[in-house]
């Protein structure tokens, strides 16, 4: 197992973690391990598996979007 599994099987894990408080910082840890991922089977050539975690990458738009939503937020009670 190389490093980088370990550390996209940790973000991963610590995504899952996060998703499980509620916390807005499962986006940056699953993108992590998400593009990890990618790398990792691009290289050994399972395109298919790569394809899917790309799609997955496409959760960057949920954290822009809940990120603008927490700033909206902090403003209306500052």
């Amino acid at each position: 197992m190389s490093i980088l599994e370990i550390i996209a099987s940790l973000a991963g894990v610590v995504s899952v973690w996060f998703a499980r408080k509620n916390n807005v910082l499962v986006f940056p840890t699953g993108i992590v391990s998400v593009l990890i991922y990618v790398y990792i089977t691009y290289e050994n050539k399972i395109y298919a598996e790569a394809g899917i975690n790309l799609y997955y990458f496409i959760s960057i738009k949920g954290f822009d979007s809940r990120i603008k939503l927490y700033m909206k937020l902090l403003t209306n009670y500052v």
